[in-house]
């Protein structure tokens, strides 16, 4: 037995003494309450997974970042593992949520559509993972989520909508499609999709992505990962993976030199301690370059970008912004 049970345990001739033995020796472990797998079995999100269908009922599917992970997408922010996650869960309403260690359960109804099984484990499909993750995250992490299905067209934006537009009245529907509003398959990582989010929530015009920037011979310089082509003004993400070589760098170095020079772009790079760290003052040094290149935005988009800078200065807490909306209308 790799994965077993305590009744499999016992049906297969063994005893508690027997069992209490093997674990103490290290030749078992127990999994979850009541679940136990051999030593030799990789403590992984998979067999987690099958450890939580033994003991659940069969209509248990695997959902959210778990689903997401397991189809072979890494939704997480930077800085979070999946082994440090909760297994997310989705279970009939006629079953009340388990209690099990390292697990998270939710109650839904799930259509068969919604469902697929590979490898014993039944999770939700691509589509109903991003819709789910639109839905129930944060901004910034719901968004990238859907960028990233985009992305790897594991889904389009037009099936996204297609099931947005039937979730009416029910829990986080609006969230989902103030999401789907801003989603972009052209992100490459987590952090072009913050970016982005992070101007647009802010009042800037919303950014193209992968902008393509030719030079004076026509040639194709590069991309630039997001940027406002009627301001020329672009703006890229520099990670650390990627980024921290001196090969790396001196080629995006010259590769921006010459879209500036050639192509008159104006780019702003920002950095992991930009982003995450100082994000109100990113907004401040774009929104200027936007300005100086003809940007002409409404007072109080400008006054609010502002006072998020000198607020962000001086306590040294991240601003929330005002819905664009609400702030013009205020």
């Amino acid at each position: 037995m790799d994965i077993f049970t305590w009744t499999q345990w016992l049906a297969a001739g063994h005893t508690r003494q027997a069992l209490i033995q093997a674990l103490t020796a290290g030749e078992i472990r127990r999994v979850l309450r009541g679940v136990y797998a051999d030593s030799g079995v990789p403590d992984v999100l998979e067999n987690r997974a099958r450890a939580v269908r033994l003991v659940r009922p069969s209509e248990t599917v695997v959902a959210r970042e778990t689903a997401a992970w397991l189809s072979g997408m890494d939704v997480l922010p930077p800085g979070r593992r999946i082994e440090d996650e909760p297994l997310h869960l989705v279970m009939p309403r006629s079953v009340t949520p388990p209690r099990l260690e390292g697990c998270k359960a939710y109650q839904g109804q799930l259509p068969a559509e919604d469902v697929v099984e590979h490898d014993g484990i039944r999770r939700t499909t691509d589509l109903r993972t991003a819709l789910d993750l639109g839905r129930f995250r944060d901004r910034e992490q719901a968004v990238a989520a859907l960028d990233a299905y985009l992305h790897l067209e594991r889904v389009t934006l037009e099936e996204l909508w297609g099931r947005a537009r039937l979730l009416r009245r029910v829990r986080n529907c609006r969230r989902l499609r103030a999401n789907l509003a801003v989603a972009d398959g052209g992100a490459e990582s987590y952090a072009e999709s913050a970016q982005r989010v992070l101007f647009v929530d802010a009042g800037l015009p919303r950014p193209k992505t992968q902008v393509p920037v030719n030079g004076l011979a026509g040639d194709l310089i590069g991309l630039l990962d997001m940027g406002w082509v009627a301001y020329l003004v672009g703006s890229e993400f520099d990670g650390e993976v990627g980024h921290d070589d001196d090969e790396q760098r001196d080629h995006d170095d010259g590769r921006r030199s010459r879209m500036r020079r050639e192509a008159k772009w104006a780019i702003e790079v920002a950095r992991k301690g930009d982003l995450w760290g100082s994000p109100a003052q990113l907004v401040h040094t774009v929104a200027q370059r936007l300005v100086e290149r003809g940007w002409s935005p409404p007072s109080a988009v400008l006054e609010q970008i502002v006072r998020a800078a000198e607020y962000e200065a001086t306590t040294g807490e991240r601003w929330r912004w005002m819905p664009l909306e609400r702030l013009l209308a205020a």
